[in-house]
């Protein structure tokens, strides 16, 4: 019966895995290489009808599956969409829209607004504009709009601040409003400034809300109408959900079965045992507090010496999780873990081929799941030489707070605690990133609240993988340092 139970857990953890993969293909609007038409400027078109033209003005930092609701969108409603990327030089914009025979709207999101409004100066051939959360600090100031433009974002935006929104459209108006910090609508004569309220999904910026305030405006102000978004937000919800889920459940369901079948207690463990269970709970339950007095000295030195590329956030996230390791490692290796004898070693693993290519495995799995979330939208992996330092640091961090973990997950098992006492053993050190989760809403709004939460989660995948290869390989090291590869990669170079 345990082994019918197990498969079936099994076969649903795959069954949740196709169904996102699935929903993530469904979602992505049918996209291809093209050109401007009447110029020789590359674009992605999605080719839905000549009722209208959407040109969207993105560049290269913003990941294509924030575009996606836009253009399905407007695929559904008969217009065609143009995504272009390179929105240094845009004047053949400006001639395919003066040639172009339906209207022509335009769509910017990010820093391509600047060029965007140079554009529009003295020009009408624009139906109708959104700026979508612009950020930079450019001053427009002196420039003759004709056409209609709306200036959108949410109440859950880190930058630009609802502040920074009202203060371009104070200049390009001649209005002299004041945010309130909560969601409004002001006009005044073709300017439009909106500020939709945050909602569970607002972290990807197009949230309900924000397409329904973009399809109002083309409507309002150029006669188009678009498509309903209709259930697309949900779905991808639900990719997402079945995805993280799935995986979360392979990795349980591998574990339980390798623990099964390769038992090992790790070649690093055998000098170490457990006297007092009592003394080392009592020890781990308060091992937060020496994590956070150990975290003191890095963040005070990067306070003051700021390095390139390392956000806070993920900064304080693996930081933390590093010195929570070594503050055990340094215990186990001195010899002063309450309740424990021996101390570190550092032995070599010798697995034969059959564990080597099990282990293996389970690394491409993981990192092949990884990347499928990756292309349905949840985060957006942005490599960068000069985020290679925040990627060593982060990396050398997990790892370090996985080693830490699997000789505590390890001595946990020899103090054969009930289950639920167990978990809580296991979940009291975590408490501080709860604490960072809502911290991080008035510093960063509630896209920072959303990356602890990514960050969490690919923390527990992480954690499950490293007790994985342990049990296959017999040594904690390369577990640790495989751990602290991913989720240095993940906190360095994964963006929301």
């Amino acid at each position: 019966m345990q082994k019918t139970v197990r498969n079936a857990l099994l076969l649903l953890a795959g069954a949740c895995l196709a169904v996102s993969v699935g929903l993530g293909i469904f979602l992505r609007p049918p996209l291809k290489s093209d050109v401007l038409p009447g110029t020789e400027t590359p674009v992605l078109t999605c080719d839905g009808g000549s009722d209208y033209t959407l040109v969207i003005l993105a560049d290269e930092s913003v990941p294509l599956n924030r575009l996606d609701p836009l253009v399905r969108m407007t695929r559904k409603s008969g217009g065609t969409s143009h995504i272009l990327r390179q929105t240094d030089d845009l004047e053949p914009v400006r001639k395919f829209a003066d040639r172009s025979e339906s209207a022509t709207l335009l769509f910017t999101y990010g820093k391509s607004w600047e060029n965007a409004l140079g554009l529009l100066d003295s020009s009408d051939s624009i139906a109708s504009t959104v700026i979508l959360s612009p950020s930079g600090d450019y001053d427009p100031e002196g420039l003759s709009i004709q056409s209609p433009v709306m200036l959108l974002g949410t109440s859950s935006d880190q930058a630009p601040t609802s502040q920074r929104l009202a203060e371009i459209y104070n200049r390009l108006s001649g209005e002299k409003i004041a945010p309130n910090g909560l969601s409004y609508t002001s006009q005044s004569g073709n300017y439009r400034l909106r500020v939709v309220s945050a909602s569970l999904d607002a972290y990807q910026t197009f949230s309900d809300d924000t397409l329904q305030a973009v399809s109002d405006w083309y409507e309002d102000s150029a006669g188009v109408r678009m498509g309903d978004p209709g259930a697309g937000s949900l779905l991808r919800l639900a990719s997402w959900a079945l995805g993280i889920g799935g995986l979360l459940l392979l990795l349980v369901m591998l574990d339980r079965l390798l623990s099964e079948e390769m038992l090992d207690v790790g070649y690093s463990l055998l000098t170490l045992q457990v006297t007092s269970p009592v003394r080392y709970s009592v020890l781990k339950a308060l091992s937060c507090l020496p994590a956070l007095a150990l975290l003191l000295i890095p963040a005070l030195i990067f306070l003051f010496i700021p390095l390139p590329g390392l956000a806070p956030i993920p900064a304080l996230f693996c930081g933390y999780f590093g010195c929570l390791g070594l503050f055990s490692l340094l215990l186990i290796r001195l010899g002063k873990m309450p309740g424990v004898t021996g101390s570190l070693s550092f032995s070599a693993a010798n697995p034969n081929l059959r564990r080597v290519l099990t282990g293996l495995g389970s690394f491409a799995a993981v990192l092949l799941i990884s990347l499928m979330l990756h292309f349905s939208g949840l985060y957006t992996l942005r490599f960068s030489l000069d985020r290679l330092p925040a990627f060593l640091l982060c990396g050398i961090a997990a790892a370090l707070g996985t080693a830490g973990w699997l000789y505590d997950a390890m001595l946990l098992d020899q103090c054969k605690f009930p289950l639920p006492l167990r978990l809580c053993l296991e979940l009291l050190p975590f408490l501080p990133y709860a604490g960072l989760a809502f911290l991080a809403i008035p510093a960063f709004g509630f896209t920072g609240f959303y990356t602890v939460i990514l960050l969490i989660g690919a923390l527990a995948v992480d954690l499950l993988l490293a007790r994985l290869l342990r049990l296959i390989l017999g040594t904690v090291w390369i577990p640790s340092a495989v751990s602290g590869l991913l989720l240095g990669i993940f906190a360095a170079f994964a963006a929301l």
